[in-house]
């Protein structure tokens, strides 16, 4: 019955008594959700334009993240990386669509399926030897950006919980 009180009741005391960490969440969920949306605007206009649904178009996103960290930690200006990444996802989804996803037009869904699918592990596994597997922290600071924290993380481990339950 504890954990239940933590889940699903707790959460909203605290809010209540800190009012900053629903605005907290309400900008999570905000940030969350354009990311989502920018997402599926992605697969859209992919199998919109090819008629092939390109599953690995999310992990481009990533890769594209990885490059602008690894160009900066090279020594490269923060806006210089921006403009070497944008050619280089360009040239990036301009071999996969002409090698690739072309000739998958008008083809069974599983083929489909699996050819993306398979793209997918090729890009993780070859950007995991590009860049390595240690973490990167984003560079916002160095271009301008500024993160937006509405309040410092108090009592986080009812609403981990909560979190953590309702995905």
């Amino acid at each position: 019955m504890e954990i239940l009180h933590m889940i699903f009741i707790a959460p909203f005391l605290d809010m209540a008594a800190l009012p900053d960490l629903f605005f907290q969440g309400l900008w999570d969920g905000f940030v969350g959700g354009t990311l989502y949306a920018l997402l599926a605007l992605g697969f859209v206009l992919i199998f919109k334009a090819s008629g092939v649904f390109n599953f690995s178009q999310p992990i481009l996103m990533v890769l594209a993240a990885l490059a602008l960290v690894s160009f900066y930690e090279m020594g490269i200006n923060p806006w210089i990386s921006v403009a070497l990444v944008l050619v280089m996802m360009y040239v990036l989804a301009f071999g996969v669509e002409r090698l690739i996803l072309r000739n998958l037009v008008n083809q069974d869904g599983n083929i489909l399926f699996m050819s993306t699918i398979g793209l997918t592990f090729v890009i993780i596994g070859s950007a995991q030897w590009i860049f390595g597997g240690v973490p990167s922290s984003m560079i916002h600071a160095e271009l301008g950006l500024s993160l937006i924290h509405i309040s410092e993380p108090t009592r986080r481990t009812p609403i981990s919980y909560a979190v953590f339950c309702l995905k």
